[in-house]
C-alpha cells in the first residue's frame, strides 16, 4: 500500500473526514480491522489515524473505504453541520433509486423556475436553437458585435418557452426606470429583428445625445411613443417607472435615433 502523510496534530479538514468515516463505520457495526481489511486500500493503523484526523488519505484510499461502507465517495467529504446543501446530501444517502429520481426531478424544476439562465457550451448546430448569446447592452448597442463563432461568446439557455431565432440575444438590464416590469438587474431576451411600426414597443435604442438616467450611457431600454408628422413629429422614450421623466426628441434628433433591438421577454432577476 502507498505511504500516506501522517500529521502530528489533526487539521480541521482531515478531522472532519475522519469523523465522517468513523460515524459511518460505527453505524454499520464494523470494526477498524474489518473495514481496513475489506476495503483493501488501507491498513488498520492507518485507518485509525485517518479517523483521528492524523492522516491525509489519497482519493484511491477513500474510494476503497467508501465502497466497503456502501456509500459514495462524496459521502465521506460531506459534512451536514456546514449547511443545508451538505445536510441534503446526507439526508438522501439512503434513499432508493425511485425516490432519488423523484427528488431530482423536483430539484431541477425548482432550479429552472428560480434561475433565468443556464450557461452552456453548445455545438454549432445547437446555437440559436437551444441557446442564444449573452451580451452586454453596451456591446449590443455599440458598433462592434462579436461573431457567434467567437470562442469568447457566452451561450445561455434562457428560461423561456419561445422558439429561439438567430436574431435573439440575452442581456442584463440595470436601473429602475422600467420597474416593475423590468426589475433592476433582470436578464431579458431581445430580438434585433424590429419590423413595422415602432410606437408603443419597448426597445433598446441608442442616440449619441442620449444619456440614460440610471447608467449615463448613450443607450437605453424604453417604451417608444411617437406623435405628429414632418416638422411636428415628436418621439418620446417613456419609462414605466413614473419617477423617471420621459426623454423627448425633436425631429432632427429623432432621425439620429438608432433602434438596436426589441424586448421580447423579461427572464428574471440577475443570479
Amino acid at each position: 500500500m502507498p505511504r500516506m502523510p501522517r500529521r502530528s496534530e489533526p487539521d480541521p479538514l482531515s478531522e472532519a473526514v475522519g469523523r465522517r468515516v468513523r460515524g459511518l463505520r460505527v453505524a454499520l457495526g464494523l470494526t477498524l480491522e474489518r473495514l481496513a481489511y475489506e476495503s483493501g486500500t488501507i491498513g488498520k493503523g492507518h485507518l485509525s489515524d485517518l479517523e483521528k484526523g492524523l492522516l491525509r488519505p489519497t482519493v484511491h484510499t477513500l474510494k476503497g473505504v467508501a465502497d466497503r461502507l456502501g456509500v459514495q465517495l462524496l459521502d465521506l467529504v460531506t459534512f451536514p453541520e456546514e449547511g443545508p446543501r451538505q445536510a441534503l446530501v446526507d439526508a438522501t444517502r439512503t434513499l432508493g433509486a425511485a425516490d432519488l429520481a423523484e427528488l431530482l426531478r423536483d430539484a431541477r424544476q425548482r432550479g429552472r423556475s428560480s434561475s433565468p439562465l443556464t450557461v452552456v457550451h453548445p455545438r454549432p448546430r445547437e446555437r440559436f436553437v437551444t441557446c442564444v448569446p449573452l451580451w452586454g447592452l453596451e456591446v449590443a448597442a455599440g458598433a462592434f458585435r462579436p461573431s457567434p463563432d467567437d470562442p469568447t461568446v457566452t451561450w445561455v439557455v434562457p428560461g423561456t418557452t419561445r422558439t429561439l431565432r438567430d436574431d435573439m440575444f440575452v442581456a442584463r438590464v440595470t436601473g429602475r426606470s422600467m420597474e416593475p416590469r423590468i426589475p433592476d438587474g433582470a436578464h431579458c431576451l431581445f430580438s434585433t429583428a424590429v419590423p413595422g411600426v415602432l410606437a408603443h414597443r419597448t426597445l433598446l435604442v441608442q442616440h449619441r445625445g442620449l444619456r440614460d438616467a440610471d447608467t449615463g450611457a448613450s443607450y437605453t431600454v424604453k417604451r417608444l411613443e411617437a406623435s405628429g408628422t414632418g416638422r411636428a413629429r415628436r418621439v418620446r422614450l417613456v419609462a414605466d417607472n413614473p419617477a423617471y421623466a420621459a426623454i423627448t426628441l425633436d425631429p432632427a434628433d429623432a432621425d439620429d435615433l438608432r433602434v438596436v433591438a426589441e424586448l421580447v421577454e423579461v427572464l428574471g432577476p440577475s443570479t
